[in-house]
């Protein structure tokens, strides 16, 4: 195993081993898209991005000021994920692996004391971006991205105090997630192909990293052919 591999491990152990109590509550994480939505929309062979969202409040005045999760997803069609901590992790350190085919695993957590919290707010706790694969069928693959809970190594959260709350009863929904492949036409990546995509192409058109005629062209094959027109 490599030194980062053995970091990652090492993190993940102290987090799951953060014992205390805690009253239940319920919070949703949830995997969507840029709206907020589950169903998930990739074009072959360009980026796509995942949000994990969810609550920074916690139970009470400790909040939340570490989290590990794990996403499962199918890795012939979403491939090389990138994770950025989001909003609600401001300032906190990110550790990733992908310790088999299919399976993210993802620690966030304080860079040093004294021991920071999530924002007490609705926000992004991580944003991943894949990369769709080349091969994947527009109007025809589809993939579950789920949040592995099976086990404490693959989700849990503690807050500042070192207490575990998933292992004290907290109580967590989780909200899952479905790749949908769509044209490469499809910039706006809803499962259409219309005129909302060309409002795209032209607000974006050769600004840095915006579009360029690889893209009109893309778009014109696929003009209200898309998955749902």
């Amino acid at each position: 195993m490599s030194v980062k591999g053995k970091g990652l491990v090492l993190v993940c152990g102290l987090l799951v081993l953060m014992l205390g109590t805690a009253v239940a509550q319920d919070t949703t994480f949830k995997v969507v898209n840029a709206l907020g939505q589950d169903a998930i929309w990739g074009a072959p062979g360009k980026e796509m991005k995942v949000y994990l969202k969810g609550n920074g409040s916690g139970l009470d005045e400790n909040g939340i000021a570490g989290i590990n999760f794990t996403i499962k997803y199918d890795s012939t069609m979403l491939t090389n994920p990138v994770v950025t901590a989001g909003d609600l992790a401001s300032g906190f350190t990110k550790a990733d692996n992908v310790p088999a085919d299919g399976e993210l695993r993802v620690v966030i957590y304080p860079a040093a004391p004294p021991i920071p919290t999530f924002k007490a707010e609705e926000g992004t706790i991580a944003e991943i971006t894949f990369t769709v694969a080349a091969t994947v069928t527009p109007c025809t693959d589809t993939s579950p991205i789920t949040v592995d809970v099976s086990a404490p190594e693959k989700f849990g959260v503690s807050n500042k105090l070192g207490v575990s709350i998933t292992d004290q009863g907290y109580d967590t929904n989780i909200q899952n997630a479905t790749f949908k492949a769509t044209h490469r036409g499809d910039l706006t990546f809803d499962g259409h192909v219309n005129a909302f995509d060309f409002l795209e192409l032209s607000n974006k058109w050769k600004a840095p990293g915006g579009y360029n005629a690889l893209d009109f062209l893309d778009l014109s094959n696929s003009w209200k052919n898309g998955c749902l027109d």
